[in-house]
């Protein structure tokens, strides 16, 4: 799967090489592979807030997606770039206007809406010095070198769309703590 603000198409792995990865501690892998709302986790961390980067739609204007990139924050720090990228035919579709969310956060309307489902989770690990260009790195520690990140796939009337949250620097310091 290639995600067009990485330099180069990221590799997908199942929950069997998380759980064989020596790097990550006990809590970071449970969060890693939980499939609860991840909105939820974070608010229990400490004030939490959603700060928009981008939504809209992507250049490859051809396959019709439209993106919505955020950071999760944690008492004003960034713990998680996400990316949501869905189909044209399926923006229009869903029980709520993804369009108009702007700050608010997606999981909750995604957990609150018994018919969307997850069907799908892959993880993924790369080098810090690969992460998005739409990530301001000024204010963020280079203790770990690695960015661990997730797919989350949902399916909504049989179309499918997808959420890539990449854990950062102070939510594996969290985590870790």
């Amino acid at each position: 799967m290639h995600l067009s603000c990485f330099s180069l198409p990221l590799t997908w792995h199942s929950n069997h090489f998380l759980i064989q990865e020596k790097q990550l501690c006990k809590r970071e892998k449970l969060w890693l592979m939980s499939k609860d709302s991840l909105t939820q986790k974070l608010k229990a961390q400490g004030f939490f807030h959603v700060e928009l980067l981008y939504q809209g739609w992507t250049e490859d204007v051809e396959n019709g997606i439209w993106q919505r990139d955020v950071l999760l924050c944690v008492n004003h720090k960034p713990w998680i770039f996400a990316r949501t990228a869905l189909p044209e035919t399926l923006l229009l579709q869903l029980p709520f206007d993804i369009s108009k969310l702007g700050t608010k956060p997606l999981g909750e309307q995604l957990f609150n809406h018994p018919q969307i489902k997850q069907t799908h989770l892959s993880f993924t690990c790369i080098p810090k010095v690969m992460q998005p260009k739409i990530i301001s790195t000024e204010n963020y520690n280079n203790e770990t070198p690695l960015i661990w990140g997730r797919a989350r796939r949902f399916t909504y009337q049989k179309q499918d769309f997808s959420v890539f949250e990449f854990f950062l620097d102070n939510a594996q310091k969290a985590l870790r703590g």
